[in-house]
């Protein structure tokens, strides 16, 4: 599956700021035979990350 995050990048100035964005996901190749994939979005700025858990229904569509 190839993800992709739009914007790829957020910037922020002032504290408790609130920003939005998209991850869409493509199927690539065969059809995975479980109905499940997961993975993980990775946030940093160099010194601090933020890792928030991915998971896709891929059955559902």
């Amino acid at each position: 599956m190839k993800v992709k995050v739009n914007p790829s990048m957020l910037s922020f100035k002032l504290e408790n700021e609130k920003k939005s964005f998209v991850v869409t996901g493509t199927r690539q190749g065969m059809m995975s035979k479980s109905p499940v994939e997961s993975g993980t979005l990775v946030w940093s700025d160099g010194t601090q990350t933020v890792r928030s858990p991915v998971i896709v229904y891929t059955d559902m569509y």
